[in-house]
Order: structure tokens, then C-alpha cells, then sequence
């Protein structure tokens, strides 16, 4: 009668266990089936976001050429100004009482050249278009 009983509790028990089990086995099967779709969904925002940066990057790119062109063309009208300040270092250095009079002359003449060469620029290029 003592292993009727013990054997009934342990199959019991067995029972008990397997029925857990299933429980837990189809929530690991639902959890693993929300784990994926979000894994496709990430997939699919991060192809989304990769194609979108990729655009974004040309575009900085393109920007970049584009704003170089245009350093390059202003190069030409400040050079006379680089050389006139170039020019006021050398004779500063040259004579000690360098005075700001001439200095500011200089640096008015130089200013007005440069004006005049954008100016002229800017109608060229108001032409060519």
C-alpha cells in the first residue's frame, strides 16, 4: 500500500513537472517568437537608416567639393591682400618706427584693390551666367 501511494506521489509529481515544463517551453516559444520579429524589424530600420546615411554622406560630400571650389576662387582675390600684409610684416621689420599711419594706408589701398577684384568678379561671373 506504502509504494501504491509513494509510486501515485511520484507520478503525480511527474505530472506536475512535465506540465511546467510545457508551460515554460511555450513561453520561451513565444518570447523567441517576439525576439525575432523585433530582430527583423531592426533589420529592416537599420537598412532604412544605412540608406538614408549613405545619401547624407554624398550629399555632405558633394557640399565639401563645392565649397572648396568656391575657397579656391576666392583665393584669387585675397592674395593681393596676403602679399600687401606679407609686404607690411617685411618693412616693419625692416624699420623699427614703422608707423601705424602708413600702416593703415597700406592696409585702406590694399583693402580697395581687393574690393575693386571682387567687384569685377562678380560681374564676370554675373556675365558667364
Amino acid at each position: 500500500m506504502i509504494t501504491d501511494i509513494s509510486v501515485a506521489c511520484i507520478a503525480g509529481a511527474f505530472v506536475i513537472l512535465v506540465i511546467f515544463l510545457i508551460i515554460g517551453l511555450v513561453k520561451f516559444y513565444k518570447t523567441s517568437a517576439e525576439i525575432n520579429k523585433l530582430l527583423h524589424a531592426t533589420k529592416k530600420n537599420m537598412d532604412d537608416l544605412a540608406s538614408e546615411s549613405v545619401k547624407l554622406i554624398k550629399n555632405v560630400d558633394e557640399t565639401t567639393i563645392d565649397v572648396k571650389k568656391k575657397l579656391h576662387a576666392l583665393d584669387i582675390f585675397f592674395k593681393p591682400l596676403s602679399t600687401a600684409k606679407q609686404d607690411m610684416d617685411l618693412k616693419s621689420k625692416k624699420h623699427k618706427d614703422y608707423d601705424l599711419t602708413t600702416e593703415l594706408i597700406e592696409g585702406l589701398s590694399a583693402g580697395m584693390i581687393l574690393y575693386n577684384k571682387i567687384k569685377g568678379g562678380i560681374k564676370e561671373y554675373v556675365k558667364s551666367r
